[in-house]
Parts: structure tokens; C-alpha cells; sequence
């Protein structure tokens, strides 16, 4: 089921934005969409607000802001809600943009019902994310039983469960340092000389010396 969720303070936009849902539902043949209607008064704050919201319930949700306020696009990476697309109300036509929206997020669907997933437990909800969407773990020095998991997307994210219990339980996962549990495919240099594993995203973690030409040897796997 696709779910949608539309928050706008103009009741007569709010139709319109869910008509527009329904037409690009039936041209794309998606069955079962669920279309929820939000209103705010202040719509800004309560946007960013929600999509946090869905963002802490859901790793995966999909978030489209159709807006007038250019300072969005900043104001959302403050927030790392990590949107899909940002849509001008008085600049684009919101029937082809959302249209084409919907078709990247079939494509992306398609593409991750075969990707391995990771399912988790934050605070009290249990979520997944695509394996391939993972950097790496580090060890939570405070609390034993937990661990911060950091995302492709910059996101970090603690969950409960150790680097023991990850490891033991994820074969995709290598363990490169003490303290790192680390996703191979994510790593796009090893670094003998600083004893660093670098990422793809711009991200790096330590590296353990011992466990390097191991590393090495995954990433070209993975490659």
C-alpha cells in the first residue's frame, strides 16, 4: 500500500493536492492508496515537525514538499528529513512533478524489494532500511546494549541492539576496528597510511591495522 500524507491550511488546496494523488494513482495503476489530509495554521513548523516525525518512524518514507518558502531546501537539510523533491507552487506544475516523483519511487520500490534489509529497533518502534543504505555502527560508550547506526544519508540513528548482536546476526557487516562495524559496499578507500575506511558519502571511520587487507579485500567483493 502507498500511503500519502498531505499537510496544507488551504482547504480547497488540500482537495485539490489529494485529487491530483488519486490521478496519478490510477494512471499508474497503484492499487490500495491511502491518502491522509493534515491541516496546520502555521504549515511551515508543522510540516517540518511531521516530517520529522515520519522520518524517526520510517527510514524509507518518501517526502515531497510543495511550497512557496525558498529558505525550505536549507531549513530541511538542517533538519535531515533527507526530502525527495521540493515543488514551487507558483513556479511548477505540480500534476507533472508529482507525477514523475511517483514514477522514481516505483522504480526505487522495485529496485529494493530485492535488497537486503536491516531491521531494527529506536526508542519504541521497530523499522528496516536497505542494507545498501548503511555506512557503519559505532559502539555506544554510555550504554552497552546499544549503538548508533550512521546512513548514506548523514542520518544518525541509535538502536538497541550492540556490535556483538549486529555482527553476529548480519553477515554483510565487518567488523574494521573495536569500536566500528562497518557496510564494505559503503567503503570506497582504505586507507593504510591514517588507518581509515572512507566512504562513498564523504564519511570515514578508524581503522584497525590488523583488519585492513580484510577490508580491502571485501570492498573489491562488493565492487
Amino acid at each position: 500500500m502507498l500511503k500519502v500524507f498531505i499537510m496544507e491550511d488551504n482547504l480547497r488546496l488540500l482537495s485539490y493536492y489529494k485529487g491530483i494523488v488519486n490521478l496519478i494513482s490510477n494512471k499508474l495503476h497503484l492499487t490500495g492508496t491511502h491518502v491522509t489530509l493534515c491541516s496546520s495554521t502555521n504549515q511551515l513548523c508543522a510540516a517540518l515537525q511531521m516530517s520529522l516525525q515520519i522520518r524517526r518512524h520510517d527510514h524509507q518514507a518518501k517526502i515531497i514538499f510543495i511550497t512557496t518558502h525558498d529558505e525550505l531546501l536549507y531549513t530541511t537539510c538542517k533538519y535531515r528529513v533527507s526530502a525527495l523533491d521540493f515543488i514551487a507552487k507558483d513556479r511548477g506544475n505540480v500534476l507533472q512533478e508529482l507525477s514523475t516523483d511517483f514514477k522514481a519511487i516505483i522504480k526505487e520500490s522495485s529496485k529494493a524489494s530485492s535488497t537486503p534489509l536491516f531491521t531494527y529497533k529506536s526508542y519504541n518502534h521497530v523499522s528496516t532500511i536497505p542494507i545498501n543504505r548503511i555506512c557503519y555502527f559505532t559502539s555506544n560508550q554510555t550504554n552497552s546494549h546499544a549503538s548508533t547506526m550512521v546512513t548514506a544519508d548523514h542520518q544518525t540513528i541509535q538502536i538497541h541492539q550492540n556490535l556483538h548482536e549486529i555482527e553476529q546476526a548480519n553477515p554483510y557487516f565487518f567488523r574494521a576496528h573495536r569500536r566500528f562495524l562497518v557496510n564494505p559496499c559503503q567503503v570506497c578507500k582504505v586507507d593504510f597510511y591514517y588507518h581509515r575506511a572512507e566512504f562513498y558519502t564523504g564519511l570515514s571511520c578508524p581503522l584497525s591495522r590488523r583488519h585492513a587487507h580484510k577490508l580491502l579485500a571485501l570492498t573489491k567483493v562488493y565492487a
